[in-house]
């Protein structure tokens, strides 16, 4: 294993060199590969929503949920998803990345059975989901 003033070294070198691919220059570290505990462990979370996801999963595990879903945003979808998102906040992220969607979650708000519930709501398999443009005012 190197000590830091090793890597340091060896990072300066690769500068020197021009080298700018940081996987390659990480992976000629030769460092120490570790198995995860659980492959949920470098699950990244910048939002308390994330956070509220991320904690969701460790406790009640990842798996596989029906939800049928509502969304209006650019334009309006209806779809029956299969996510493996826990909680409001984790389907909203989940099906603005499939759907390409520019909105941000503190533009919208979700509801379930028409009453708007926050994002760190846990969901279940069956559940009606809106998510919709936040009404300003």
């Amino acid at each position: 294993m190197k000590s830091e003033i090793e890597g340091l070294v060896q990072v300066v070198n690769a500068l020197d060199c021009r080298e700018r691919g940081a996987r390659w220059f990480l992976e000629s570290l030769e460092p120490q590969l570790l198995a995860l505990p659980n492959r949920l462990a470098l699950d990244n979370a910048n939002t308390p929503e994330e956070l509220a996801e991320c904690f969701a999963k460790l406790e009640y595990g990842v798996q596989r949920r029906r939800v049928e879903l509502c969304i209006t945003a650019e334009s309006s979808h209806t779809v029956e998803v299969q996510t493996l998102a826990c909680t409001l906040g984790g389907l909203f992220h989940e099906v603005r990345f499939l759907l390409r969607l520019r909105v941000e979650l503190s533009e919208m708000e979700a509801y379930v059975n028409d009453i708007c519930l926050p994002w760190e709501t846990l969901i279940t398999t069956g559940i009606r989901v809106s998510i919709r443009k936040r009404m300003m005012g």
